[in-house]
């Protein structure tokens, strides 16, 4: 990864809302998740949640893709088998 990508992925999980979001992604893998179930697990309200996810990808920490009428986000590096620089044991401890 260069160091441009992890000084912008590190910004983006710098946000306490945006860092929760990518922990249920990562919990949840390939599979992914729509955005309107993150943001009820979160209270976070939907044009907040659609700003959260744009930073997210923007920073290519967060995938989508359409499923019916659903956008459905994945964790990018979970879905492309890359290896995370923090294991996920911290990464997901609370």
């Amino acid at each position: 990864m260069k160091i441009s990508s992890a000084v912008e992925a590190l910004a983006a999980l710098a946000q306490e809302s945006r860092f929760a979001i990518f922990r249920i992604l990562v919990k949840v893998r390939k599979e992914g998740v729509a955005a309107g179930v993150i943001g009820e697990k979160l209270s976070i309200l939907p044009a907040t949640m659609s700003f959260h996810l744009k930073t997210l990808s923007h920073s290519k920490l967060v995938k989508s893709f359409t499923e019916g009428r659903f956008v459905i986000y994945t964790c990018k590096p979970c879905r492309d088998g890359q290896a995370f620089s923090l294991s996920e044991r911290e990464l997901l401890r609370r």
